[in-house]
């Protein structure tokens, strides 16, 4: 399958790569490549630091839900522990290399618009250093998600049927 760099609102970056040509629907699976830049697996030769270990994770962050409460995503990715109330996919763990991995990830956005979603896929470094309260960003990059029609229209369904319910009730009130 050829791989594609995506493009969108934010920089993208060429250590997360997304090997799908089509517009990705939620909820199902798309091929991703990630490449962690050496700088952050370097090891840190101070006396101080005996023996650093590193964690890579693939997290996927919901850009429309961050924007949704007036905050700016380029500042969210960079920060853990805000950016955990935006994570729309389960992490995915990585091995600590440079190399080129791949993974398959399923996403399911927190906010959709009238457009779709826009998630960006972060590759993030953890360090046994710094602690599991914080990270590194390693790169990211921005995609939008269609909603998957079949859910969209449930829920259209839904909210149709709980809007006639209201109208019913206010009905037998006047």
């Amino acid at each position: 399958m050829p791989s594609m760099k995506t493009t969108g609102a934010l920089s993208a970056s060429p250590s997360v790569v997304v090997g799908h040509d089509q517009p990705i629907v939620e909820r199902t699976p798309i091929h991703v490549e990630c490449r962690v830049p050496c700088r952050f697996l370097k090891r840190q030769n101070t006396p101080l630091v005996i023996s650093e270990r590193f964690s890579v994770y693939l997290e996927i962050i919901d850009a429309g839900a961050i924007r949704s409460r007036m905050l700016n995503p380029n500042e969210v990715i960079k920060r853990k522990r805000v950016s955990k109330q935006f994570v729309c996919c389960p992490r995915r763990r990585l091995m600590a290399t440079s190399d080129w991995q791949q993974v398959d990830i399923s996403i399911r956005p927190l906010l959709f618009t009238a457009v779709g979603a826009d998630v960006l896929l972060c590759l993030v470094v953890e360090s046994s250093v710094l602690g599991r309260d914080m990270w590194m960003l390693a790169g990211y990059t921005p995609v939008s998600v269609q909603q998957d029609p079949v859910i969209r229209d449930a829920a259209t369904a839904a909210a149709a049927a709980a809007a006639a319910a209201r109208a019913a009730a206010a009905a037998r009130t006047a």
